[in-house]
């Protein structure tokens, strides 16, 4: 997790200094978009997995109902004080702001050290734990139903905005 939220800082700090000094594209930030995603990509489920390891397991139930919450109040304020900078300061500040705000939880990151519970079964490594994934996903068709559907959804979602303003589509 520590590494997917140094590369997101690497990404939003070279994002910001392509704002500042003016040469953000519709492509290049199309590009951006497309980083933050795959780094987002391997966050999401190392932040999943944090919850429970930071609770008891009676508390997990309402542990996980508080981190969606959060993470569906972050949608919807994020936008609206992104706008609001935006709009008093300028873009550059508004990805500023973003950059600096990994800083806190990358520095809480690297000062946690969890407890490493003894292993049942020997390590895998992560190639053959992805082909074991992609093999359980071929195995099972309503999964691989849900995840295409999913993903040709999410794909079109997110760049349809940006292509129809940037680019003219």
């Amino acid at each position: 997790m520590l590494t997917s939220q140094l590369f997101l800082l690497a990404v939003s700090v070279a994002l910001t200094l392509c704002t500042y000094f003016g040469v953000v594209t519709p492509w290049l930030l199309l590009a951006f978009t497309f980083l933050v995603g795959c780094g987002t990509a391997f966050n999401g489920p190392a932040w999943q997995s944090l919850v429970g390891e930071m609770v008891p397991r009676s508390d997990l139930p309402a542990a996980i109902a508080f981190n969606s919450m959060g993470f569906n109040i972050a949608r919807s304020v994020g936008p609206a004080l992104g706008g609001l900078i935006v709009a008093t300061i300028g873009a550059f500040a508004a990805f500023a702001v973003n950059a600096i705000s990994y800083l806190g939880l990358i520095a809480v990151l690297a000062r946690w050290q969890p407890a490493r519970p003894p292993r049942a079964l020997p390590p895998e490594s992560l190639g053959s734990a992805m082909a074991a994934g992609i093999r359980y996903v071929a195995m099972s068709p309503n999964l691989s139903v849900v995840l295409v559907r999913g993903a040709v959804f999410c794909v079109s979602a997110c760049n349809v905005d940006p292509l129809r303003r940037g680019i003219g589509i």
